[in-house]
């Protein structure tokens, strides 16, 4: 869930479409990108997104 946060309130940029995929399972996003921004959280996402990492 805390990825999806992270794409709703564009904080991921490397995101694209699998092709032929309308579904929330055709995502794909840059795992290294997601990696670092879990390491440090931006700001302003919900507070369950912060408790999952303390």
């Amino acid at each position: 869930m805390v990825v999806l946060e992270l794409i709703f309130k564009g904080h991921v940029s490397g995101i694209c479409q699998l092709s032929g995929d309308q579904r929330m399972q055709g995502i794909y996003v840059d795992a290294v990108e997601v990696e670092a921004l879990l390491q440090n959280l931006p700001q302003g996402l919900s507070e369950d997104s912060y408790l999952l990492f303390f």
